[in-house]
């Protein structure tokens, strides 16, 4: 396989995760998820109290020692996932995997090119939410966070994730480029010692000129649109045409809850983009033209 520049990448189709790889990320989380969701079955029969106490009784139950941050349940190598694909770029760019129950402080769902890791679990924001503060979620939210711990969530999420690498390995490793410029950038902004604005504005000036091209934000560029796009495809391989079919956007959106975030920041703009993505993967049903909600 031929590595390509990221220019001829732009008007190809999308990478092809292997869902034996997706499968084995998700094998070691599979079983505290599907409990879980158990528990959320509960919701509206059980009291808000005994919720929280069956959530914090499961996570105990599937991490060691019962503590839910900072514990790894498992870490692997690249090399050990089976695609061919997945070959190719461990042979290129080979990273580790860590997969945690509940993901530390301040770690998100992420492939970091620089230090060449993939993590993924539960965000601690959603865990805290479900064993703590769920009397304070409002109900027109309680959807998105039950869908945050549903399988579908947690395989579309991987499938994002293993794109950015795919596509950084397979492609020239220009996410390493992007963000190793940004990075030596910052060190010089540092040695600088500016006043806080102009610092602010030096380092703004460098992230849109290396890594977004002058938008304002990564999720308004291919770097986050492809990868998100991976993820609906992802949701209907899962779910079947048939279910898939029906969806509307805010439909996507409680499965993905990530893209409400975004949808609500830069509306129109952020769905004309995907939108424009999701066309040219025959993503874009007549039930998604149609039924788009605007807020």
């Amino acid at each position: 396989m031929a590595i390509k520049l990221f220019k001829e990448f732009l008007v190809e189709k999308l990478i092809d995760v292997d869902k034996k790889d997706i499968d084995m990320v998700f094998a070691p989380l599979k079983r505290l998820y599907k409990d879980l969701q158990a528990v959320w079955k509960k919701h509206g029969v059980l009291s808000v109290e005994e919720l929280e106490k069956q959530f914090k009784e499961v996570v105990s139950r599937h991490v060691v020692g019962g503590s839910v941050n900072h514990k790894v349940i498992k870490t692997f190598s690249s090399g050990q996932l089976s695609s061919a694909a997945a070959q190719q770029a461990h042979k290129i760019n080979p990273i580790k995997i860590k997969v945690y129950a509940i993901l530390p402080h301040g770690a998100s769902n992420s492939y970091n090119m620089l230090t060449k890791e993939i993590v993924i679990g539960l965000p601690l924001s959603v865990w805290e939410a479900m064993a703590y503060r769920l009397n304070h979620i409002p109900h027109h939210q309680l959807a998105m966070l039950t869908n945050e711990t549903s399988d579908i969530r947690l395989l579309s999420t991987i499938r994002h994730e293993l794109t950015h690498w795919l596509d950084d390995s397979l492609h020239n490793q220009h996410l390493n480029k992007k963000f190793s410029r940004f990075n030596a950038d910052l060190q010089k902004i540092k040695q600088a010692d500016g006043d806080i604005v102009s610092t602010r504005n030096a380092v703004d000036a460098s992230y849109k000129k290396h890594v977004t091209k002058g938008e304002e934000d990564i999720y308004l560029t291919p770097l986050e649109i492809t990868p998100f796009v991976n993820q609906i495809q992802e949701l209907k391989r899962r779910i079947g045409d048939k279910k898939y079919d029906k969806l509307t956007w805010a439909d996507i959106m409680t499965y993905m809850p990530s893209l409400d975030g975004l949808n609500r920041r830069y509306g129109a703009k952020f769905r004309k983009l995907m939108f424009t993505r999701m066309a040219r993967e025959n993503l874009l049903t007549k039930n998604l033209r149609n039924k788009v909600d605007i807020y």
